[in-house]
């Protein structure tokens, strides 16, 4: 049973043993399996945790891409993903997914945060308020 989305790296500490374990149980399900899409997101959180934003960022995508993906779990993939493309540095691409959660889920998370947050960075890189 896969837990709830957004618990799988509550924690503010991850055991690496137990994120291996878990990382190896969620990669084994069939991208045919109807908690797929689910199962990349949790693996995409386990990841983000432990720093590795580029494994993060193809679990979400998968997420999104996945044919039997909930509105709940392609909401939070959108998230995720958002805070990955923040991450790196591509602004552009963070303030597009923002801007889709707004559309759809604008109360969601910290969406207005991360935006403002984005809005802020995009605007140290153009050297200009937006």
């Amino acid at each position: 049973m896969l837990r709830p989305l957004r618990s799988a790296a509550s924690e503010s500490e991850i055991d690496m043993a137990e994120a291996d374990r878990d990382l190896k149980e969620l990669g084994a399900i069939d991208a045919g399996d109807s908690q797929f899409g689910q199962s990349q997101v949790l693996m995409g959180e386990i990841y983000l945790a432990q720093g590795s934003e580029l494994s993060a960022l193809e679990c979400f995508q998968s997420a999104l891409r996945a044919k039997d993906s909930t509105f709940e779990v392609l909401r939070e993939a959108r998230y995720q993903l958002a805070q990955v493309f923040f991450r790196l540095g591509d602004y552009g691409q963070a303030d597009g997914l923002v801007a889709e959660l707004e559309k759809v889920a604008p109360d969601y998370r910290g969406v207005r945060w991360l935006k403002n947050q984005i809005q802020s960075a995009l605007e140290k890189q153009t050297g200009r308020s937006a």
